[in-house]
C-alpha cells in the first residue's frame, strides 16, 4: 500500500514545526518582562490574539508559548529573545541591554 503524501521542503517543515513547538523559555521571565514593561495581561493577550488565561498559564509555568508567540512577546516587551532563556531575571536589565546593544554595533 502506498500513500500520496505532499512533499514539503525543509523550510516548510521547519516552519510547521516552529508553529506548534513550545519554546523552552523560562516561565519566570515572562512575568518579569511583562511587569518591567508595565503591560497588563489582557493587553499582551490581545496583541498575541489569545485568551488572557493563556498568558497566566505561561507565567505560572504550566505551559509555554510557541516559538513564534515567544518572538511576538519579545517584540511586545521590547526585549531580546535571549532574555527569556536567562536563568533568572537580571538585577540590572538596563546594563545588560546596553551590553547587548554595544555588541550589535558594526565595527
Amino acid at each position: 500500500m502506498t500513500y500520496d503524501v505532499p512533499a514539503m521542503t525543509h523550510d516548510a517543515l521547519s516552519l510547521a514545526c516552529a508553529e506548534t513547538t513550545p519554546s523552552l523559555a523560562r516561565a519566570e521571565m515572562f512575568k518579569w518582562a511583562r511587569q518591567v514593561c508595565g503591560i497588563r495581561i489582557d493587553v499582551v493577550a490581545q496583541k498575541l490574539a489569545i485568551e488572557a488565561c493563556q498568558v497566566t498559564v505561561w507565567e505560572a509555568g504550566k505551559g509555554a508559548p510557541t516559538i513564534p508567540q515567544l518572538r511576538q512577546m519579545a517584540d511586545i516587551y521590547q526585549r531580546p529573545l535571549a532574555f527569556f532563556y536567562l536563568p533568572r531575571p537580571p538585577k540590572n536589565p538596563k546594563r545588560l541591554l546596553s551590553i547587548i546593544a554595544s555588541r550589535r554595533r558594526p565595527k
